[in-house]
């Protein structure tokens, strides 16, 4: 079994000195980073028994919880970890990712040494994150999409910040020449966004490409005219 999932939210006990929907923003805004973390461990951390490791962030702690505090489920560990969200309300968005991306290391570094996982990665992945600052975009897969007549091929690329998702239909020439990009659709970020948003793909006609959802709770389905760039 690999670790394959994270989650990192706010302890809920918080909304009474943090309101205005903090808890709700903060779980919104943790999905880039999550997702951007898990991108460097994938198929990389070998676990007995645990696919998923859930962070709950909270102002009570001012250390590390007891190991009593791990909540163990099945294929599960959950556990509270110290996090400072005075500072974050208050930091930019890159201090915001900085943050989150320092918390979510320094609570799986401990974990995985009370769990005697190999928690090189974990260290790699965080340096991994500092040297992208904290940029978490991309094409997301190596699938193409060929033009009717054979001139021009699409792939496309997304940008998973804090408060949005974007996609972008990049298109290339048979060279591979890149001619340009045109926004597909903008997207509120959800956990895992760019799998579940970034489906079939068809091209309509020489200028006009379809893409479709891969979600089975957003049924989404957006055209974009490409003729500027044909």
């Amino acid at each position: 079994m690999y670790l394959r999932d994270l989650a990192f939210g706010a302890d809920p006990e918080i909304v009474e000195r943090y309101q205005k929907g903090f808890v709700a923003t903060f779980a919104r805004h943790s999905h880039c980073m999550v997702e951007l973390f898990l991108s460097h461990l994938y198929r990389r951390i070998s676990t007995p028994d645990t696919a998923k490791v859930c962070i709950v962030g909270t102002d009570q702690l001012n250390r590390p919880p007891k190991e009593s505090e791990v909540q163990v489920m099945i294929n599960v560990l959950a556990f509270p970890w110290p996090f400072d969200f005075m500072r974050y309300e208050r930091a930019d968005n890159r201090e915001k990712k900085e943050l989150m991306v320092q918390g979510i290391h320094d609570g799986l570094m401990w974990i995985g040494k009370i769990r005697e996982w190999d928690v090189g990665p974990i260290d790699e992945a965080l340096r991994a994150c500092r040297n992208e600052d904290y940029r978490f975009e991309g094409f997301w897969t190596k699938k193409t999409w060929t033009s009717p007549n054979k001139k021009h091929r699409i792939k496309v690329y997304f940008v998973f910040d804090l408060d949005e998702v974007k996609l972008f239909a990049v298109l290339f020439d048979r060279k591979n020449n890149k001619l340009g990009k045109t926004l597909i659709a903008t997207h509120f970020p959800v956990q895992d966004a760019i799998r579940a948003l970034v489906g079939e793909g068809k091209w309509k006609s020489a200028k006009k490409f379809e893409l479709k959802s891969n979600s089975t709770y957003w049924k989404h389905k957006w055209t974009v005219d490409l003729g500027d760039l044909v």
